[in-house]
């Protein structure tokens, strides 16, 4: 998804002709250029010299990394006060790890658990950040219901 600037650069220079490896094509000195997919592309220039229109022919690798993207699955998702949560990390790509639990506690393992005491409704949040830094994040929500406080009472019956 990040667009890449190619510049093509020597002495005497006409006539580019680029081609990026993927089936797109340019006639620009300097053309931007954004893979749709992840993988490794062999990009070709072809440039005429001013003086004599003889052709030079350079080629490169480009390695467009894929995207990481957050995911995760947490249980229970609701229950009694204090609750315990369990989260697994489903991510593809995802090199770091940074999580917001929602009460105030983060973490940075692939799979935390926590464990949340006061009634309420929690929003976590998982960002995960690539080797080649590109970032996703995704949320759920976790309930926390109240501890019913049960209680009787008695009265004594002679008899």
């Amino acid at each position: 998804g990040d667009t890449i600037q190619f510049t093509a650069f020597g002495t005497n220079l006409t006539g580019y002709q680029w081609s990026f490896g993927d089936g797109a094509v340019s006639t620009q000195a300097a053309p931007a250029h954004e893979y749709a997919q992840a993988g490794i592309y062999s990009v070709q220039l072809i440039c005429l010299s001013t003086v004599n229109l003889c052709p030079d022919t350079v080629q490169h690798p480009v390695w467009v990394l894929p995207n990481p993207v957050a995911s995760f699955t947490a249980a229970p998702l609701e229950g009694c006060s204090p609750l315990w949560v369990y989260f697994q990390d489903q991510s593809q790509f995802a090199g770091q790890y940074h999580w917001d639990l929602g009460d105030g506690n983060t973490s940075g393992f692939a799979s935390p658990s926590n464990v949340y005491v006061t009634p309420g409704t929690y929003t976590i949040e998982l960002l995960v950040r690539s080797s080649n830094s590109c970032v996703d994040s995704t949320e759920i929500t976790v309930t926390v219901h109240p501890v019913p406080m049960a209680e009787f009472s008695f009265t004594f019956a002679p008899g």
